[in-house]
């Protein structure tokens, strides 16, 4: 799974949790964008996408890309 956020206007953070996992990211994508590249047992997620700061605010592109594969998370 990739989970990609960017924004022009203000510094992204996205956090990913669920299934016992949690993983977050600040500039992963380069700048100020985020980006999470995870291997996830199958389940339910919660997404949280923000600004970086508390006053971080404006438009963004959330994006998410899923790929099934036959290599086990690491747990």
């Amino acid at each position: 799974m990739t989970l990609e956020m960017r924004s022009d206007d203000f510094d992204t953070f996205i956090e990913i949790s669920g299934q016992g996992f949690v993983a977050s990211d600040d500039d992963g994508a380069g700048g100020t964008d985020s980006r999470l590249q995870e291997q996830l047992l199958p389940g339910t997620y919660t997404v949280s996408a923000r600004g970086f700061s508390a006053t971080g605010s404006g438009l963004f592109e959330l994006s998410l890309d899923m790929e099934p594969t036959d290599i086990p998370p690491e747990l």
